[in-house]
């Protein structure tokens, strides 16, 4: 006998009780069904902690409205809790909100209203072809280097390696010299887009050994989806291109998007001071080769400033880009440099020692680096982009922190180097800036 024939009433009596549309919370009364409620949105949200109350207290008072593994704390050794970040709709934002907090809903700042979607952390630029492109081939020729008593000579090194070991008053040196320690025992942490594993054995043969920290809204994975961070990379410790050929890296990767770069910033720096205190790190310098949009908040600046300031007292080399906009300083982290005299802010020149058109400018620039037209090895493995040089002060901010980390070798103090990194520098044309010099010859 057929089921459904024999108890029919049965049948949809108990289609109806197992139905959508006769669960209990669709039914009104009887019979009445109701449609679903859209739920509300989500959207990321910042929360910082202001100085005058029990931070453990309010973040009870968050895990009351959102489960805590949903909940990211920045909290770290030397600051405690810099912020908690997580999702929320507008109506937990606002049962949330507290005399001891700041939130901020990232996606939807109106301080970011003048940086749109053309936002750029980076803004490098790529120069007409002018150099025949090279690949990273089993048979390249491989960069010549002649060793004497202690000095090293790479007869192959591009003219703007060549420009920054020129000694005050010499003609340009017709090889990139260095002392062979090459800023061996200095550790450079480089703030950026990644690294990309494998790119090139030949400029980066020691990339196994290169330490990662992940912030905040950074995608894990030891790539380099920009290709900036690897070319940074390429500049201070690249085995054609680097400047300081042995120092230690630390890629401390972040998310420089519009959004999320101050929150992802802060988390780095702060990782960054973590683990300097935990691997007893004391001679060590702090490459940030970008720039940020407008802050979404006037705290979250303070938090910058205090965490340079804290790595600055560690004994850490602060360098930043000017940026390559043509126009006077106005972004963070270069703003800072009026807070934080220690910190160089780096310019761009060109070979011959003339301002490059598009670094920023301000009396807040105190260092000046050849770069302009660089041959760079990107993630892809070449040394340039289809022939095209790279300029921008980016990379010339990547070669003062490895002139930096190259000078620290023989220095006692973060000041030490700073003071060295003036002091050598020296002009190449009449009436252009002091350019940098690694003081090979004193």
């Amino acid at each position: 006998m057929h089921f459904a024939k024999a108890f029919p009433a049965l049948l949809v009596s108990s289609l109806l009780t197992t139905s959508v549309f006769a669960h209990p919370s669709n039914l009104h009364g009887p019979g009445q069904v109701l449609t679903h409620e859209p739920r509300e949105s989500t959207a990321e949200y910042l929360i910082r902690p202001n100085d005058h109350y029990n931070v453990y207290e309010y973040e009870m008072k968050l895990y009351d409205v959102v489960p805590q593994d949903s909940v990211y704390t920045a909290e770290f050794c030397r600051f405690g809790i810099l912020y908690w970040s997580t999702k929320l709709t507008s109506a937990q934002a606002k049962s949330l909100e507290d005399p001891s907090v700041e939130i901020t809903k990232l996606d939807s700042n109106d301080n970011q209203k003048r940086d749109d979607a053309s936002f750029d952390p980076f803004d490098d630029v790529l120069e007409s072809a002018q150099h025949p492109p090279q690949n990273d081939t089993a048979d390249a020729v491989q960069p010549f280097f002649l060793r004497r008593d202690g000095i090293v000579s790479q007869s192959d090194a591009s003219d703007d390696m060549k420009v920054i070991a020129t000694k005050k008053g010499k003609s340009r040196a017709s090889a990139y010299r260095y002392k062979s320690s090459a800023g061996q025992g200095v550790t450079v942490f480089v703030i950026d887009s990644g690294f990309q594993v494998g790119a090139s054995v030949r400029e980066f043969p020691k990339a196994s050994s290169y330490q990662f920290l992940y912030a905040k809204f950074a995608t894990r994975g030891k790539d380099d989806p920009a290709g900036h961070g690897t070319r940074v990379a390429s500049r201070i410790v690249g085995t054609k291109y680097g400047l300081a050929k042995n120092v230690n890296l630390v890629f401390v990767k972040v998310d420089l998007g519009l959004q999320n770069a101050w929150p992802s910033v802060i988390d780095a720096l702060g990782k960054v001071s973590d683990y300097v205190l935990e691997e007893g790190i004391s001679k060590g310098v702090i490459n940030m080769s970008f720039k940020l949009p407008v802050p979404p908040n006037r705290k979250i600046v303070e938090d910058l400033e205090t965490e340079l300031d804290s790595l600055s007292d560690d004994g850490m080399v602060l360098n930043t880009s000017s940026g390559n906009e043509g126009i006077a300083i106005d972004s963070h982290p270069a703003l800072l440099k009026q807070k934080i005299p220690a910190m160089n802010v780096v310019g761009a020149v060109d070979n011959d020692g003339k301002i490059w058109s598009r670094s920023n400018t301000a009396k807040y620039v105190n260092l000046y680096v050849p770069g302009v037209d660089l041959r760079l090895v990107g993630k892809d493995g070449n040394d340039n982009n289809a022939g095209r040089g790279h300029s921008g002060t980016s990379y010339s901010c990547a070669g003062a922190s490895a002139i930096a980390a190259y000078l620290y070798r023989e220095k006692e103090s973060a000041a030490e180097v700073n003071k060295a990194l003036v002091d050598f520098s020296w002009s190449r044309i009449n009436g252009g800036p002091d350019v940098i010099y690694n003081g090979v010859d004193g």
